[in-house]
């Protein structure tokens, strides 16, 4: 943060209230957290997909690029009890854990952001 002090001053100084810088670095934050997700997630298929002919050699398991991870019932979201819920892939849960993640990650700086003084980062 220390280093964009002087960009977000210059934003604050062109007009940009507190709450836009902060909710910036806040969508900065998530941006980078599913980007980097969805590169970590291509790579790892990739990887398994790569290592596929070992697996299958040694265990008799075929993994494909395409294969998820076997899926989780998240029908107690909506309040539904019984076994026929609905069934997401734990990679697809990802996405929203990705998320909130990022948010507490982001909250500190877009609130050092906030609170930070136009006059006295400008004039470092």
């Amino acid at each position: 943060m220390s280093e964009r002090r002087h960009e977000i001053a210059v934003m604050r100084a062109l007009g940009a209230e507190r709450q836009t810088v902060m909710t910036v670095i806040l969508c900065e934050s998530m941006i980078l957290s599913v980007g980097g997700g969805m590169i970590g997630w291509v790579l790892g298929h990739a990887l398994n997909s790569a290592l596929s002919p070992l697996v299958e050699a040694r265990t008799g398991v075929s993994i494909g690029f395409f294969d998820f991870a076997p899926g989780v019932d998240v029908s107690w979201i909506w309040g539904a009890t019984g076994g026929n819920g609905l069934e997401v892939s734990t990679e697809l849960l990802l996405i929203p854990g990705l998320l909130l993640l990022a948010v507490l990650v982001g909250i500190f700086p877009a609130l050092t952001a906030y609170r930070a003084d136009v006059a006295a980062s400008l004039g470092q």
